[in-house]
């Protein structure tokens, strides 16, 4: 068997560690770090969905292992994207709301408190979301990241590298 070097360079290009990349894959008990290691140095075959998921996860990795469409999505597509996203209808108008979306992993949509509905700030103020204040010369409050990945650690680091992205008001 040929080492897996999707797997390694997948786990490498979004600094996960083994556990992160266990979690990632859906491999889990006291010997999945094992596993991992055995996947990655050719010793263990690596099933069908889990390259299913290291496909989904590779997306936006530039693997630089000539997988070209990995490239091009790398290359060209931001590594935050800013939306208008519907939030709320009132009456027949629909409110619309800034966002930023962080499009490699971990993946998530950054919405700001003060563009919200009070019923919705309550709502994601009740979660356990990670808040970042923004500047008072933004007029938007909080800077709430709502994660479309599973990860381990802090999405603060991405969240500040976003919020340097909006311009004062």
């Amino acid at each position: 068997m040929q080492p897996d070097d999707k797997l390694r360079t997948t786990r490498h290009g979004i600094d996960a560690s083994y556990r992160d990349m266990g979690d990632l894959v859906g491999l889990a008990g006291a010997n999945a770090n094992d596993r991992l290691i055995e996947m990655e140095e050719g010793k263990r075959p690596v099933s069908g969905p889990i390259q299913r998921v290291l496909d989904y996860i590779s997306q936006g990795v530039d693997l630089g292992a000539g997988d070209l469409a990995n490239t091009i999505l790398t290359r060209y597509l931001p590594e935050f994207v800013e939306l208008t996203i519907p939030v709320a209808q009132d009456g027949d108008e629909e409110l619309e709301t800034l966002a930023m979306m962080h499009t490699r992993y971990p993946r998530f949509i950054a919405v700001f408190s003060e563009k919200l509905p009070a019923a919705m700030r309550e709502r994601l103020g009740a979660g356990e979301l990670e808040q970042l204040a923004m500047p008072e010369s933004t007029g938007l409050g909080f800077m709430v990241a709502v994660p479309l990945d599973r990860h381990h650690g802090s999405l603060k680091p991405l969240m500040a590298v976003a919020a340097k992205l909006i311009p004062s008001s």
